[in-house]
């Protein structure tokens, strides 16, 4: 079964930040890296609720290689839906199209997420095995960094490539 490390690039927004790691205690994951972030403060903490130990363990770097030190695949999200071979160096898949073909690797798996305002750039993504990309309105399809980032999470989960122990909030 993968593990995963969670790699923000270069976030700008501290209280994403502070949701993704929420969304990453909501569906069993605790690895958080981020690389070149801006500063993490209390909008982050109050946004991490029960996540905070994630926030608080979470790895700053100040390069990609840094940042994808040790993993064995590496999975880049984008908003910008890719078909067509001759424009892009990778062809994007839906979350539950990936959580399917990762079901069975036996190693550690990088999801990168890129800047709120931009995202993650041509090179990183060429670097990459996959790529992710959210369906949704072509009029309007760029997703917040942290929803994008819960509905990747929600998906690994319902297939059943993430599972979590099963606690009442309590015991939180």
């Amino acid at each position: 079964m993968p593990r995963f490390r969670v790699v923000l690039v270069e976030p700008l927004n501290d209280g994403n930040i502070g949701a993704i790691a929420r969304s990453m205690k909501n569906f069993g994951l605790d690895e958080l890296t981020l690389v070149r972030p801006c500063a993490v403060g209390e909008e982050a903490t109050k946004r991490a609720m029960h996540g905070i130990d994630i926030l608080k363990n979470a790895q700053t770097v100040f390069t990609d290689e840094e940042a994808l030190k040790g993993v064995d695949f590496v999975a880049a999200t984008s908003g910008v839906d890719t078909v067509n071979e001759k424009k892009f160096s990778r062809i994007s898949m839906s979350p539950k199209e990936f959580a399917e073909k990762i079901k069975d690797v036996d190693g550690k798996i990088a999801l990168l997420f890129g800047r709120e305002d931009f995202g993650l750039d041509k090179e990183i993504i060429k670097r990459c095995d996959f790529l992710i990309t959210i369906p949704a309105n072509p009029a309007y399809s760029i997703l917040n960094i942290s929803h994008a980032a819960a509905i990747l999470f929600y998906e690994l989960h319902a297939s059943g490539v993430v599972k979590w122990e099963a606690r009442k909030a309590g015991d939180l």
